[in-house]
């Protein structure tokens, strides 16, 4: 009764957000964007050691305007809840005159790359897919990881790690989640992923069964702002989704209290509402499918309508406009019929992709298998489509790649 209770506390607190306007001029988000380092065209260096947690300039905007109006649920159900600040850059990045001056293309973006950046990005075999399936595994484990994008979005990745690589470490195939964690977070090259300096978390992690404390450093500042929270909130669920229970916690092992918001309540990834997956389009123009935390959906056939709906400027849908398609469920199999057939050769590749990913990672969530109908060809990036698609795995898997000191 107690979770119900809160839950119920949060979704009332939830309605009675204020909304909040940045009034800042282009002129003046243009500046700041010029005067960022991070988009100078200069390669960062990667680097392993984490002694301090960084956040954006974006996220720093958006806690001024939205820390008096700090809540829970913007953390659990709403991707952009506090982000006017970010959605004003995504605006001002498609403006014309500000993408001839900052140069911000895909191509100069990879110019830009260390050398052995797009050296990983060309021989990673999963750097241009959006979701992995388990048949694609061939005995490799996935580190699931938030990570955090400049526009402070925390993002889901799949790491795809050897068995070479877990042997390596002293680790197995059985080896829980955060035993996995615990090795690769240190040595992740976030930067070379095209992703800020996030992990490890400041914090002890320990588990017992399926429950997982996280018990935060003195200094661990994810409660600074309301964006830093709902970043970190959204990177734990994404990091550690197969825990029934991630209880946050002080240093002494008392639940935490971040400011404005009180004591803070364990969060249970498996109760929380299900989200399609949408198109996140990073600041280099590279695209990824991720989950909208503010899109609710009560069944996978509510939430493939949902998807055909843009919900905000930071997500677009993965489906084509124009497309028609009916959604039935029986059992455990959600079948998806397309009418008139849909060619995926003439989408394209990338947007084929972007399409039938989407569908089996939302698919995925509710625990369901997904079979499509009336596409063409009747076989796609080696998957028979005649058939059920093989269950979705994780989202945008890439190769583990290991930071230089």
């Amino acid at each position: 009764m107690g979770k119900k209770r809160d839950d119920e506390m949060l979704e009332k607190l939830l309605r009675s957000l204020p909304e909040q306007k940045d009034t800042r001029s282009r002129e003046e988000i243009l500046k700041r964007l010029q005067d960022d380092g991070r988009l100078s065209g200069k390669p960062s260096i990667p680097s392993r050691r984490r002694k301090k947690w960084r956040i954006p300039a974006a996220a720093a905007a958006a806690a001024v305007l939205l820390a008096a109006a700090l809540l829970v649920p913007a953390f659990l159900d709403r991707q952009n809840g506090s982000r006017e600040s970010a959605d004003a850059v995504l605006e001002d990045r498609d403006d014309k005159a500000a993408d001839q001056k900052l140069g911000n293309t895909q191509d100069e973006s990879e110019k830009s790359m260390p050398a052995e950046s797009r050296m990983m990005m060309e021989t990673d075999e999963f750097a241009s897919k959006q979701a992995v399936y388990a048949d694609e595994l061939d005995g490799r484990r996935i580190l699931h990881i938030g990570l955090q994008d400049s526009q402070a979005v925390s993002l889901p990745v799949s790491l795809t790690l050897t068995g070479e690589q877990l042997s390596e470490k002293g680790l197995a195939g059985d080896s829980t989640d955060l035993e996995i964690y615990r090795v690769f977070a240190g040595e992740l090259d976030e930067e070379a992923l095209g992703f800020e300096d996030y992990h490890p978390y400041q914090a002890e992690l320990k588990e017992e069964g399926a429950r997982l404390d996280v018990l935060l450093d003195d200094d661990h500042g994810y409660d600074r702002s309301a964006a830093a929270i709902e970043v970190f909130f959204h990177s734990l669920q994404q990091t550690f989704p197969s825990y029934e229970e991630i209880r946050i916690l002080d240093s002494s092992g008392n639940p935490a209290e971040f400011d404005e918001m009180g004591t803070v309540p364990p969060i249970h990834p498996s109760k929380l509402p299900k989200t399609p997956y949408f198109v996140y389009t990073k600041y280099d123009k590279s695209q990824l499918l991720a989950p909208s935390f503010m899109q609710r959906a009560d069944s996978f056939a509510e939430a493939v309508s949902a998807m055909q709906t843009e919900p905000n400027d930071l997500f677009t849908s993965p489906i084509p406009a124009g497309t028609h398609l009916e959604v039935e469920q029986s059992g455990q199999l959600a079948t998806v019929t397309f009418d008139p057939a849909l060619s995926l050769g003439e989408l394209g590749k990338e947007q084929a992709d972007l399409l039938m990913d989407s569908l089996a990672l939302t698919a995925a969530s509710f625990g369901l298998e997904l079979q499509l109908r009336q596409v063409e060809p009747s076989e796609w990036n080696g998957i028979d489509l005649r058939h059920a698609l093989p269950a979705a795995a994780g989202a945008n898997p890439r190769a583990m790649t290991i930071g230089n000191d």
